[in-house]
């Protein structure tokens, strides 16, 4: 330990430990005593460098898509494009054909709650906000983040070879998902502490703790039921992955729907997974399109 983090703890201790503390920050302290915070880290960085470095290999290559037969793993070149959309304009569209009820109830429009929350409407709409959920977040003070820096080792960036990165890349992911296992049953234990419920925070000697809630939400159904079209018109949240299904399924036109949209930007992700994975991927999506599929083809058996 550093003389500066030798002054950074004395300081901490003579200002709060006069007596005991939390069982909640015990247990972090222990854990970050543990270096298993640092390693969880230490892992992830490393997956990061291992991508990194398999990424601007294969780029030199043609194609989209690398199959690692030996280590069972597929790398992938996935373009996306970032959509601009106009809600207004698209909202106005979508009720041209079908109403707000429907909308509703297909889960293509919803509550856009971030909105709301600024909004003089708020008052009139928190008795259908849902339950929220809480998750404790770790927040460091120069202690801990000087005693993380130091117990933290540097990832290895010396590959000899795209099989030694993979081979690298493996044993991170292993490692990191154990850790990250054990990092979540943490965090359940935390949630049994009363002060840190009680209070929403807590310190101990490596800065603090505190309980973050989910996003608001509102139960979008009852505010249909006994508020009506207006909260929806007003402060609209439109889920375009939901109205993409809605015209598979034959009820909208989506040549239509995308002259609501224009091209902010593009990026390439590059993914990594197990060939299973992949397979598995491949078939959910066969049978959400088969899915889809009959769906409309039953509605139009029905309309006929």
């Amino acid at each position: 330990m550093t003389q500066q983090m030798k002054h950074y703890k004395a300081a901490f201790e003579h200002e709060v430990f006069k007596g005991d503390i939390p069982d909640s920050a015990r247990l972090f302290e222990d854990y970050i005593k543990s270096g298993k915070y640092a390693r969880k880290k230490q892992e992830e960085e490393q997956i990061k460098v291992c991508k990194s470095f398999m990424r601007n290999k294969l780029y030199e290559y043609e194609g989209r898509r690398f199959q690692f037969d030996g280590h069972n793993l597929v790398a992938r070149f996935v373009p996306k494009f970032i959509w601009e959309w106009d809600y207004e304009g698209l909202l106005d569209h979508l009720t041209d054909y079908l109403s707000v009820d429907v909308l509703v109830k297909q889960r293509v429009l919803d509550l856009d709650a971030a909105q709301i929350k600024k909004s003089d409407d708020y008052p009139s709409l928190e008795p259908y906000a849902l339950d929220r959920t809480y998750t404790p977040r770790p927040y460091f003070n120069k202690f801990g983040k000087s005693f993380n820096q130091e117990t933290t080792e540097s990832p290895r960036e010396d590959f000899t070879s795209m099989d030694d990165a993979i081979l690298e890349y493996r044993f991170a992911s292993i490692n990191q998902t154990q850790y990250e296992q054990e990092y979540e049953a943490l965090k359940e234990r935390l949630l049994e502490c009363s002060v840190l419920n009680e209070e929403g925070k807590v310190e101990h000697e490596f800065g603090s703790i505190k309980l973050v809630g989910s996003p608001l939400k509102f139960n979008r159904y009852q505010v249909l039921d006994e508020l009506g079209e207006e909260p929806f018109i007003h402060h609209p949240k439109i889920s375009t992955t939901k109205l993409k299904e809605l015209c598979q399924k034959g009820y909208l036109s989506w040549d239509e729907v995308t002259l609501f949209r224009d091209v902010k930007s593009t990026r390439v992700d590059f993914v990594l997974m197990d060939l299973e994975s992949e397979q598995k991927m491949f078939e959910g999506m066969r049978e959400k399109d088969q899915r889809i599929l009959e769906q409309k083809l039953g509605s139009e058996g029905g309309r006929a």
